[in-house]
């Protein structure tokens, strides 16, 4: 059997740089993940709140920016009041949240900048 040059032992490097690249996927998954799925749940509540509100006249514009802070908090959020602007019109309940959330990768952080809008018209 013939060896060429150079082949010998030449795959090891690639599965080396390959499963390191599969670590720091699955690495930045773990950390990325669980925050995403937070902000998506997080507007989905708002959404609900923003229709719930429009169909509902009892709710004012301090108690909306208040159920919309303790959720933010309750899924480990960070947001203040002043990112929340609610408008409640004759005809329509908007809520306006601006808010960043940053994930630590070790190497770098990551921050993912949200402004968001939720409209519903009143009945």
């Amino acid at each position: 059997m013939m060896r060429v040059l150079g082949q010998r032992g030449s795959g090891r490097l690639g599965v080396i740089v390959w499963l390191a690249l599969m670590g720091a996927a699955v690495f930045t998954g773990i950390r990325a993940i669980p925050v995403r799925v937070a902000v998506y749940e997080f507007h989905d509540f708002v959404d609900e709140q923003v229709r719930f509100a429009a169909a509902h006249s009892r709710i004012d514009a301090k108690k909306l920016t208040r159920r919309i802070v303790e959720k933010a908090h309750e899924l480990g959020l960070p947001l203040d009041k002043k990112q929340v602007e609610v408008k409640i019109r004759k005809n329509e309940v908007q809520a306006r949240v601006r808010h960043q959330v940053t994930v630590d990768l070790e190497v770098w952080k990551w921050t993912w900048k949200f402004d968001e809008t939720f409209s519903h018209l009143r009945f």
